[in-house]
């Protein structure tokens, strides 16, 4: 009886397992879908996403392949999808952090017959440029959410530090923490590539402005720097609260031991494994979502870091 029942589950997950990643056959071509973002070399946010396409990737035995320029460039990212329909995969993924820059490679894909779905930022603008289906989370409404909790832990006066300048989302970010929390706001423009130069500039702000009570970095490659100014400038005693976009497993043990209040979550993982299964249906029986499905924000306090940490550090969250 114990050698049949082996057998038979033996037998179930082998069933599952077909249904699940069916193995090619041997003319069949894998299925090419590739990821073009604004990502920056050396910003940890997209290492979810990376994660999550490669788990799709083999789940569902497709060739997926991500791309990004350096820096933050628009002209090379539009040259980047130019190149990627050249290619003429079976679907291509992308943020859309300028959309008047982009209109016109998107749409040139869209009209090679190629399907895109929009991710991470460009939430207002997708469906302007035909796409179809869109991940991420509304950037403008997360900056309000933020802006809420800064005014409710006392912040009468916000710092927003934006390390992209010209990233429309990134922008929403802070205006929606202006109309969130209802407070003076100083906007500190900080460059992704030079965490020295970030914190001479948010302590210099400091310095200048003492009624600055509250702190929010738009990642954490600004809230590092952040971090650091605050600490050289003494002024954690004058803050009501700080707090970041987005996370690391730095930015959460800062968050578990109470310095940062708290850090947003905007479930990359699922940026990147999604649209590879969307594709994997769209290829298989033409089907494919017609809205936006958001996947943030999310927020992490103090009570919840613990259980996060872990999984920032092997990058799914």
């Amino acid at each position: 009886m114990k050698r049949l029942i082996i057998i038979m589950l033996a037998l179930i997950a082998g069933m599952i397992s077909t249904l699940v990643s069916p193995e090619l056959k041997a003319d069949e071509k894998k299925m090419q879908v590739i990821f073009i973002t604004h990502g920056q070399a050396g910003d940890p946010y997209w290492n979810a996403i990376k994660n999550g396409l490669a788990e799709a990737a083999k789940t569902f035995e497709a060739d997926v392949q991500y791309e990004a320029p350096d820096v933050f460039d628009m002209s090379a990212m539009g040259k980047m999808i130019d190149s990627a329909v050249a290619r003429k995969p079976d679907g291509i993924v992308v943020s859309i952090p300028d959309a008047d820059a982009l209109k016109a490679p998107i749409q040139s894909a869209l009209a090679a017959g190629i399907p895109v779905i929009g991710i991470d930022s460009g939430l207002t603008k997708y469906k302007e440029l035909g796409i179809s289906a869109y991940l991420g989370q509304d950037e403008y409404q997360a900056g309000v959410a933020v802006g809420e909790k800064l005014k409710a832990a006392g912040a009468t006066h916000i710092m927003c530090i934006n390390m992209e300048v010209g990233n429309t989302d990134l922008d929403n970010r802070c205006r929606g923490v202006k109309d969130g929390s209802g407070v003076k706001q100083t906007i500190v423009p900080v460059t992704m590539t030079d965490p020295v130069d970030a914190k001479s500039r948010i302590a210099s702000a400091l310095q200048q402005d003492q009624t600055i009570d509250g702190i929010i970095a738009l990642g954490p490659t600004s809230a590092s720097p952040m971090l650091a100014a605050v600490e050289e400038m003494d002024a954690k005693s004058r803050l009501k609260a700080m707090a970041t976009f987005d996370m690391t497993p730095e930015i959460l043990e800062k968050v578990a031991d109470g310095t940062l209040l708290f850090a947003t979550d905007a479930q990359q993982f699922m940026m990147g494994y999604l649209p590879v299964a969307l594709f994997k249906n769209y290829k298989l029986y033409g089907v494919m979502p017609t809205t936006a499905w958001p996947t943030g924000p999310g927020f992490i306090t103090k009570d919840t870091a613990g259980s996060v940490i872990e999984l920032s550090r092997k990058g799914f969250r």
